[in-house]
């Protein structure tokens, strides 16, 4: 059966062809209401939405949306959520995929060519995965202001934000960013990172909050690796190497990082611009344009075991604060150090 362009879809209905529609929205899938678009398009009005999704537990699948003008969204998820949507391409518009509600999942989506958002999400409890966001240079590809939400195996590249959220309680996992001005952006409390890959972006990873826990990830080739601005958080065994500038830069208390990899970056490897009661343990630091490990002045009481730092361009280990300023330096392989601007002070062990 045909879709006629504004029509109020209810049941399960297979398209049997292509769609250009005058109508705002294209067409609206409501609750009960299934469209398998069976590989057709639709093309929408400039300026308008697509295809929305309605009241309840609608379902899209299997087809593209090209849209363009100033207030495009190719798909809009609205009314009460809980909504589906696979398989779907949309091309062009301002917004690709518009998520106003919760409880929705996208699974193997695209959205390319957009001006502002690849995927826009203000729902509590999205998932997206396996789905892809490319856009204009301000555009961002993945983008969640809500909480519990499950950000899993996406790619972003060619914007000016790869993702972003600004939440609680959000989940990301096996996702990867290249090319963009920022790769990946967490601001919010008690977020989970794992094995995400930030390549090639001005700003790798920017992490602002508080007891966030990122592991296994890895920053390659960026600016900046990741700079970390918040207390409690926890970074495990991730590796930050190859930025123009820093691997890691670190402000805040209370933070903790174990079993890192920061070297072969322009900058310093670790940097600690400033806050106190930071752990770090089991990290290297290695073959680094200026330090190993730089703690700045006014950074104090913070404690560093098992660091191996060797073969960076300035100083391996150093300390900007008189006689460490209460820092604890512990255990650490190095070849040079330097306390206060004096060489070899026996406060870094």
């Amino acid at each position: 059966a045909q879709v006629t362009c504004g029509a109020t879809i209810q049941e399960k209905v297979t398209m049997s062809g292509d769609l250009t529609c005058v109508t705002n929205p294209g067409f609206t899938v409501g609750s009960g209401g299934t469209v398998n678009m069976n590989g057709h398009t639709l093309t929408a009005c400039a300026g308008c939405v697509g295809i929305a999704l309605g009241e309840q537990g609608a379902k899209l699948l299997n087809g593209t949306v090209i849209g363009s003008g100033s207030g495009s969204v190719g798909v809009q998820l609205g009314g009460s959520g809980v909504h589906q949507v696979t398989n779907v391409t949309v091309l062009g518009p301002e917004i690709g995929f518009d998520i106003l509600s919760g409880g929705c999942k996208l699974q193997n989506c695209s959205a390319t060519g957009v001006n502002d958002y690849g995927f826009r999400s203000s729902g509590d409890k999205t998932s997206i995965s396996r789905s892809h966001a490319s856009g204009d240079n301000d555009a961002v590809g993945f983008s969640f202001t809500a909480s519990n939400c499950f950000i899993n195996e996406n790619t972003a590249s060619g914007s000016g934000t790869g993702f972003y959220t600004d939440g609680t309680a959000n989940k990301l996992t096996r996702n990867a960013a290249s090319g963009n001005e920022a790769c990946i952006i967490v601001n919010g409390d008690s977020n989970k990172l794992t094995q995400n890959t930030a390549t090639g972006c001005v700003d790798g990873f920017g992490i602002n909050g508080n007891e966030n826990k990122i592991s296994k990830s890895v920053a390659l080739d960026n600016g900046t690796g990741m700079s970390l601005s918040g207390n409690d958080n926890k970074l495990t065994k991730n590796t930050m190497s190859g930025s123009n500038g820093s691997g890691l830069i670190l402000f805040g208390n209370g933070n903790n990082v174990a079993s890192g990899n920061t070297n072969d970056n322009g900058a310093s490897g670790i940097r600690i611009v400033g806050g106190s009661a930071n752990g770090l343990a089991s990290n290297v630091s290695m073959g680094n344009g200026d330090h190993g490990v730089l703690i700045e002045s006014g950074a104090v009481t913070n404690e560093l075991g098992k660091t191996v730092a060797l073969g960076n361009g300035d100083v391996d280990l150093q300390d900007d604060n008189p006689n460490c300023g209460g820092n604890v330096w512990a255990k650490s392989i190095f070849g040079s150090s330097e306390v206060n601007g004096v060489p070899s002070i026996l406060c870094i062990q």
